[in-house]
């Protein structure tokens, strides 16, 4: 500043280059009536459609940050008939980080469930198909990186979590669970940003194996395959 003069202070360019605005990680209202989705950038409020949206429809809102400063960053509708109008949401800002369960339509938080301090970030949360409770990926931040990254479990009942997968060097992001509610397929890899396999493992912890190289965004059919009535086997017949 020149008292009298007018100064060149400089060129500020101002673009909306790198903004994102979109629908994000669809999931269906369990009686199949609407869609609901993510807007912005994966991380915003949370809209849905009816089934039979007309094009260009911008959806009702269901869901919003409790804070201005708040991020939305995966949200489920319960699975159930009875749990038909709950949200299970991960939300976090400056001072909260937690997995909350809500009702559709409902304009405060809802009931925290899981809470997690900064060093922590969610990857994926799920619910059991039964709604008994829901299994979510915790990531957690050391030596200036997500380091690691773990399935756990949490159950309505006891109020408890327990873990499930047990990585100090490999991080389990995005999963889906079995109709039968007893395994989970995940992703896995060695750090953020790098080649992703696909890994099966029980609920329980056990008989982890890896399932396909090179592969991400499961998802498991919503009812199991019917076996079928009668199996038949062909062979070549050849004749002398």
């Amino acid at each position: 500043m020149q008292a009298g003069q007018t100064v060149h202070a400089g060129t500020l360019l101002i673009s909306g280059a790198g903004i994102e605005r979109g629908a994000d990680r669809p999931v269906w209202r369990s009686d199949g009536s609407r869609v609901g989705f993510l807007v912005g950038a994966g991380c915003d409020e949370f809209r849905s459609l009816p089934a039979a949206a007309p094009i260009n429809a911008l959806g009702e809102p269901l869901l919003a940050p409790a804070s201005g400063l708040g991020f939305l960053c995966a949200v489920e509708w319960g699975p159930t008939a009875a749990l038909a109008d709950r949200l299970l949401y991960n939300e976090f800002d400056s001072a909260t980080r937690g997995i909350y369960l809500a009702q559709e339509g409902s304009a405060d938080r809802g009931e925290p469930l899981v809470t997690y301090d900064v060093f922590h970030t969610l990857f994926d949360l799920r619910w059991l198909p039964d709604g008994s409770g829901f299994v979510f990926a915790l990531g957690e931040w050391s030596g200036g990186r997500w380091a690691s990254s773990n399935l756990y479990e949490y159950t309505f009942s006891t109020g408890q979590q327990r873990q499930i997968t047990s990585f100090d060097d490999a991080l389990a992001l995005q999963f889906s669970i079995s109709p039968d509610g007893q395994w989970i397929v995940f992703e896995r890899a060695p750090a953020l940003g790098e080649v992703v396999d696909l890994w099966l493992v029980r609920r329980d912890g056990s008989e982890m194996r890896l399932l396909v190289e090179t592969a991400g965004r499961p998802a498991w059919s919503p009812r199991a395959p019917q076996a079928p009535a009668s199996f038949g086997v062909y062979l070549p017949m050849a004749l002398r």
